[in-house]
């Protein structure tokens, strides 16, 4: 069964007070790369993840399928946290984030 988003068959409006669509990214990306900082227990984590993956497809694999099973998404929409992950030790601490946070863990754990 296709899966039909409710934009492809409805109008509807998007309001924002910045210039560009590139501006908000940028915001996006001054706030989310500093949450996307490695500690010890993330270091070592991804190395657990994916011994014995040498593909880099298979260990992206690995790390996706881990954050989705072990990572509990619980919607965050108050405050900066609306569209700012969490911090990655925070994330992988609580066990739990939306979907910024699932992206910041599975990137923090790829690209360390």
């Amino acid at each position: 069964m296709t899966s039909i988003y409710k934009t492809e068959f409805s109008p509807y409006l998007h309001v924002t007070t910045y210039q560009e669509p590139l501006a908000f990214g940028r915001v996006f990306e001054s706030k989310a790369v500093p949450k996307a900082t490695v500690d010890k227990d993330i270091q070592a984590l991804p190395d657990k993840i994916t011994l014995g993956i040498t593909d880099d497809y298979l260990q992206a694999n690995a790390l996706y399928e881990w954050v989705s099973k072990e990572i509990r998404y619980v919607g965050h929409f108050i405050g900066e946290n609306g569209y700012t992950p969490h911090d990655a030790a925070y994330i992988l601490h609580r066990r739990f984030g939306d979907c910024k946070d699932h992206n910041n863990e599975t990137s923090v754990g790829y690209f360390k």
